[in-house]
């Protein structure tokens, strides 16, 4: 089966501080692109919600989605390998987490970390939406129903609440116990009695303190019981496989508790439906350009949700989303909107001929209104698509990672050298492994006229196979904010502006 994700998919990201002391939310997004690079291998969006301290929300973020893709069984065309794999990633994640454990703050009485995430992930590759879940983040599908305009919601995970009876049924089993403090149930934490040095063993005085108010979480390390060799508070996920629908499927939302604790799955699809409904319009009756009143639909739910808790009166939580708009394959929806609009407006004189415009990018992961954009076009459709000059490649070998440290999942323009009568540089020797994906849990910030650079990752290339590339955008974040590119980026913005000047002439 030839590689591809099977849709087009718009993504936009939002998070908020809400009116906590301390930011502990973080999400992600990356894509590999295929080798010929008309296409994805797949493309990730993961939510985090950390508690205890952020520091095992980063790592999850860091090695999750990497844990994933190393494993050969990911890459199998059988669904329950994949669902393998994902488990087996959560499990190689947390335990690693043990490595890290040392590095991490410890509490204010001296023990170690207490940090622990919730993560709700999704892969989109060949078709199918594979999830992975622990902890009370959740995903939710928006679908349309035969014969109804409205959007419709289906919670594609579970909540894991100590309240609930499976959950209370494994902890027991575990050794653990569940205790409400404050009518809420929590998963209790069998604590050395303060002033205890030395080792823990079975006569240590312990203290029960009812601790964490979800029952599976990646990290949270201090619940593991050594008497049977587990952990109460489990980071075993719950995972599963839908394949997409194209005609009914709308959109995917990720979002961590401080969103679900205020705005019911419909009313989240509900609220995505609306602002789609309100960029559509503003693009059809605008000049074609970026709309000035664009919303961003993670951010409104963001806004909305804050507005709620206030209307509370409580303490605003930490709050993140992630919101996937899915497309049918073929082109980006923009240019069918436009296309539609301009065949039902009355024929204009024909205008000057203007400079001839440069030529499309090829398909694959491209900008269109300040989002992400990944396109899924036909065989048919692929062999009419222009032919383009390599990308210019970027080698960085004193990394092993490849990450763009911005404020936004906005995919940058094709690099100049993709662009006609650009010179094509040699491409490198071999091609490596190539991932691009957000580095920041900031509100997502539209960036444009951005260049785009290719560079060579050193690492695996993801089970076995045959090396992949992915275009992957700079430091953007330098210019959007007005500031000076600096670091590892610096040699690769500078050939980018060089060429510009070239072209310009």
């Amino acid at each position: 089966m030839p590689a591809s994700i099977g849709v087009n998919l718009r993504v936009t990201g939002h998070c908020s501080q809400g009116g906590r002391k301390y930011m502990e939310d973080l999400f992600s997004v990356a894509y590999q692109q295929t080798e010929d690079e008309r296409d994805l291998e797949y493309a990730f969006f993961g939510i985090y919600d950390g508690h205890g301290g952020s520091e095992a929300a980063a790592f999850a973020k860091e090695h999750l989605m990497d844990s994933i893709v190393k494993q050969r069984q990911f890459w199998s065309d059988n669904d329950e390998d994949v669902l393998k794999a994902i488990r087996n990633g959560y499990m190689l994640t947390h335990l690693n987490m043990w490595k890290e454990l040392e590095k991490w703050p410890k509490t204010v009485t001296g023990l170690p970390s207490t940090a622990g995430t919730t993560a709700s992930i999704a892969f989109i590759r060949r078709g199918k939406i594979y999830i992975g879940h622990v902890g009370d983040s959740a995903i939710v599908l928006g679908y349309q129903k035969d014969g109804c305009e409205e959007w419709a919601a289906k919670p594609l995970t579970s909540d894991h609440k100590p309240e609930s009876t499976t959950e209370i049924e494994r902890i027991q089993r575990c050794g653990g116990k569940v205790v409400s403090k404050a009518g809420v149930p929590r998963v209790v934490w069998n604590r050395p009695r303060l002033g205890h040095k030395g080792p823990i063993k079975k006569n240590t005085p312990m203290d029960e303190i009812p601790f964490l108010a979800v029952a599976r979480s990646l990290g949270d390390l201090w619940s593991y019981n050594p008497q049977n060799d587990e952990f109460i508070v489990s980071p075993d996920p719950d995972v599963g496989v839908l394949t997409i629908d194209p005609s009914k499927f709308r959109c995917l939302i990720f979002g961590t508790d401080g969103l679900w604790n205020m705005i019911s799955p419909e009313g989240a699809v509900s609220l995505v439906q609306a602002t789609e409904r309100h960029n559509e319009a503003a693009l059809v009756g605008g000049n074609g350009n970026q709309p000035r009143d664009w919303l961003n639909p993670s951010k409104s739910l963001v806004d909305h949700a804050l507005e709620r808790w206030s209307n509370t009166r409580m303490r605003a939580d930490n709050t993140s989303v992630v919101t996937l708009m899915l497309d049918p394959p073929g082109p980006p929806r923009a240019t069918v909107l436009r296309s539609r609009s301009s065949a039902q407006r009355p024929q204009q004189p024909a205008a000057p001929a203007a400079p001839a415009a440069r030529p499309d990018p090829p398909p694959g992961a491209v900008p269109q209104n300040g989002l992400t954009i990944m396109t899924r076009y036909s065989d048919a459709e692929r062999a009419a698509a222009p032919a383009s000059a390599p990308a210019t490649p970027t080698a960085r070998a004193d990394s092993a990672r490849d990450e763009s440290e911005v404020h936004s999942t906005t995919t940058e323009p094709p690099p100049p050298s993709a662009c006609a009568g650009a010179p094509a540089p040699a491409a490198p020797a071999r091609p490596r492994a190539l991932r691009s994906r957000n580095d920041t849990a900031e509100p997502v910030r539209s960036v444009r006229d951005q260049g785009a650079c290719k560079r060579t990752r050193c690492g695996d290339d993801g089970g076995g196979g045959a090396s992949k590339t992915a275009r992957l955008a700079p430091e953007r974040c330098a210019r959007a904010l007005g500031k000076r590119a600096t670091g590892p980026w610096a040699p690769a913005l500078a050939l980018r502006n060089r060429l510009r000047r070239r072209l310009a002439k």
